[in-house]
């Protein structure tokens, strides 16, 4: 946000809300939307990947052991299992790949 806030001109103590310079500079969508959807589509091409290709027995690798204490870090396939519970995407859907991309197009018209 503080490249829009740089590029329109205010400063913090300016006091312009952030909604409020995204609609000057207009902006359609943040980085982090962006982040997510290449995430979808990295999820994707892994999955149809060879299982006996690195990243993907990587993605399916499950770590041994005890966690530490306390709250447990967010992982990255969790975070793309909650983006595609809260999506309403089909979790086997990345076996067509034309169909995949059509799902996460859509997904990025709606957030």
């Amino acid at each position: 946000m503080d490249f829009w806030r740089r590029a329109a001109g205010k400063s913090k103590p300016d006091r312009v809300r952030n909604e409020r310079i995204q609609n000057f500079m207009g902006v359609k969508h943040r980085k982090s939307e962006d982040i997510k959807i290449n995430q979808l589509k990295w999820y994707g091409h892994v999955q149809r990947m060879e299982e006996s290709r690195i990243p993907k027995k990587i993605l399916n690798w499950t770590p041994q052991g005890k966690r530490k204490r306390g709250r447990p870090r967010w992982s990255w396939r969790g975070g793309i299992d909650g983006d595609i519970r809260t999506g309403g995407i089909d979790e086997n859907l990345w076996t067509d790949r034309d169909q995949w991309k059509l799902e996460i197009k859509r997904r990025r018209r709606t957030l």
